[in-house]
Formats: C-alpha cells, structure tokens, sequence
C-alpha cells in the first residue's frame, strides 16, 4: 500500500506542475527583466500591461510632463558629459621660455648653472625685486638640458589647503603629459599622468561629499609620494635606443648619467667619444627635473597651515637632499623668508645665492648698447655716463 500510495503522489505531481504553470502568466509582466531583452510575443501579454497603457491613456498630460523632464535630464547630462570633457583637455600652461632682451651677465649665470650641474639640492634664490632673478633661472633652465615645473606664486591658482592639492595636481599631471610628448622615447611617461589625475579626482568627489575642509596634509603628503615615485620610474626607465646615426649623435650631447649625478658627479655632461661607441646608437638624453617656486615668500600668506607647509618642504628636501632626484629652486625678494624656512628646520640644507645689482661695466655696456639708441640724437650728446646720479652714487660707495 505504502509503495502504491508513493507512486499515485508522484504520478499526481506532474498534474500540479501544469496547474501552477498555468496560472502563472498571471503575474507576469510585459516589461523585460531587462536591458536590451526582447519585448514578450502578443500572446504572452496580459492585463498589466494593458494596465499601464490604460494609465497613459487616462493622464496624458501627466505623461508627456515625465517624457519632458526625462529628455532635459538626458540633455542636461549630455552637456555635462560634453563639458567635463572639454574642461580635461584645458590645462594650464606657463611660459618658460628665455626673456626677450635679456642681458648677459655671466658671473650670475655661471653661479646657477654651477650648482644645477651638481647633484641635485634645494636651492634659495635671494634678491631685491626687479633685480632680474626669474630672468636669470629662465635663461639657463629654459635649455635642453631641464625639465622644468614652475609655479609662479604672483598668479598662485591657489589660497587654501584644498586649492594647493589640486593645482599641484594639475601641474604635476600636465609635467609628465608633456614629458611623453617632448622627449623622444619617453611617451609611456604619459600614463603616469593617470596617477595624479586619479588621486585628484577621488579628492574632488570627497570635496562635494564632505565640502572643502574634507582635503587634508595627509592628501598633499600622498600627492607628493606619487612625484616621487613617478620621478624615480623616470631615472630607472631606459628609453628604446634610436637607430638612426644621426639623431644618436644629437642626442648623445647632453646626456645625463643618474647614477653619477646622485654620486655628486657633474650632472648634465657631454658623453665622451670612443671606438665602441662610435657605431651604437645612444639613447635619447635625460633632462634633468627642477621644481621652480617663483616667489616663494608668498606660500606662508597663501597657505596659514605651518602642517601642510612643512609636509610639502621637507618632501621637497626628500626628494633632494635624500633620493637625489630633482632640483628645487625658491626665488624670494624677502629677506624674511629664510627666516621662516630656518624656524621650519629646512634652511640649513639650503643653498643659498644672493642675486645683486650689475657691475659699473655692465651698467655701462647696457647704457651704450640699449639705452642710447632709443635717445633721440638732440638729447643723446647731453647723457655723461659718468654724469649720472646713480653712477656717482655707485662710484661713492664702492670706491
């Protein structure tokens, strides 16, 4: 009995299986489960679906007001899109180029030259203002031989903690973008620039969240590890040797050695010549990174936290003092402003060079040179070199 009972259950299952199906098609929908699926055939629709077209039919103002609202959200998003991309691709730029009507004086430029062919070192700029000391680091780092990143803090892109992350973000990203489009060989270097542009808009996002206090010294901190990190890829990477005898023999000149420049070798120098090498193509040359802050007297107004201040200089002192790869030079018109980087525990790993006036000869050569020409010829025989105010004074004080 017990045998003949299981088998009348389960010959009586298949019947409640086609029961249940049955009645299933009354829960369905007409509507895909989803995206992209095809619509049900019409014999498998049903009276939900014809529910909701009863509700459009019955309030079609209703309707169109939701079909209206989701095509401006659509464009709205749309012109979003269009705008975020647009703005990625405007970067900004500095001009670091040789002055125009630059005059020579070669004991200053020999100073600088000396010290950014040595190992690399944290170098103080001093002198009063106007007395030619950002003319004088564009002459000699606008070479072949740097890779410069500028900040000019008279047009700082920045006056708080949170405006200091992103534009050294911005210009960190734009350093490596165009290190991959102007050197030869070096175009993976681009995707570094992803680094920085990551971090930063992770930043961002936090920044809406949380508002603008949400950046913090541990995001510059983090900011600069990623230059450091990037930097030393940079010297440890070897670019594909190029073939062609002629670009060798234009890219050997110039050509930098790390791991003599670390030494405290001679930094930029030209490679000597001999029978092995007259035939193998060289690589293309490594510019040397310098980190230029114009005027940098201005950091302690532009950013009040003496926290994020001294994370960002002792990893400027890291990545020059310690790891040895990149120069960092600060040009101040402020006398104080040593005093200020004394009281950070940062002067004292400092070069300094102390930019003056022109020589007598110099002042002279410039009055011949450039002033006269520009005098008309009625007054020209009336200027004495000798005759003038400041020359006598000059003369006085230094007799």
């Amino acid at each position: 009995m017990r045998t003949s009972s299981l088998t009348v259950s389960r010959n009586h299952r298949p019947s409640l299986r086609l029961s249940s199906d049955s009645f299933a098609w009354i829960f369905r929908t007409n509507l895909p489960p989803r995206r992209g699926m095809p619509l049900p055939s019409v014999q498998k629709r049903n009276f939900f679906g014809l529910g909701e077209i009863l509700s459009v039919l019955s309030n079609p103002a209703q309707t169109l007001k939701s079909l209206t609202e989701a095509r401006k959200g659509l464009e709205d998003a749309r012109k979003e899109i269009k705008e975020g991309r647009e703005r990625a691709q405007l970067r900004t730029t500095h001009t670091f180029a040789p002055l125009p009507g630059f005059f020579p004086r070669p004991a200053e430029v020999r100073a600088i030259s000396r010290i950014l062919e040595g190992p690399p070192a944290f170098t103080v700029l001093t002198g009063a203002s106007s007395v030619g000391k950002t003319a004088l680091l564009r002459e000699v780092l606008s070479g072949d031989a740097y890779h410069v990143l500028h900040f000019d803090l008279r047009i700082a892109g920045f006056a708080d903690l949170t405006s200091l992350y992103l534009s050294l973000s911005r210009q960190m990203e734009h350093y490596f973008v165009r290190m991959g489009s102007v050197m030869e060989g070096y175009e993976e270097f681009e995707r570094e620039a992803w680094a920085f542009k990551h971090d930063r808009l992770d930043v961002e996002r936090r920044v809406e969240r949380d508002g603008a206090d949400a950046v913090m010294t541990s995001d510059v901190a983090r900011l600069m590890e990623l230059f450091q990190s990037a930097l030393l890829h940079y010297w440890e990477f070897e670019p594909k040797v190029c073939d062609d005898s002629a670009s060798s023999s234009e890219t050997r000149v110039g050509s930098v050695d790390h791991k003599d420049h670390a030494r405290g070798g001679s930094g930029p120098r030209k490679s000597a010549p001999n029978d092995k090498d007259a035939h193998a193509p060289a690589r293309p040359a490594k510019r040397v990174p310098v980190v230029f802050f114009d005027e940098a007297h201005k950091l302690p107004a532009l950013i009040r936290s003496t926290e994020a201040m001294k994370c960002l200089l002792d990893a400027m002192l890291v990545l020059t003092k310690q790891d040895r790869l990149c120069h960092v030079v600060h040009a101040t018109s402020d006398s104080f402003y040593q005093t200020w980087l004394r009281q950070l525990n940062i002067m004292q790993h400092c070069k300094i060079i102390c930019i003056g006036d022109c020589s007598k000869a110099e002042t002279r050569a410039y009055f011949e040179d450039r002033l006269l020409p520009s005098v008309p010829d009625g007054l020209r025989k009336k200027l004495d070199f000798e005759a003038l105010d400041y020359i006598s004074d000059f003369g006085k004080y230094t007799a």
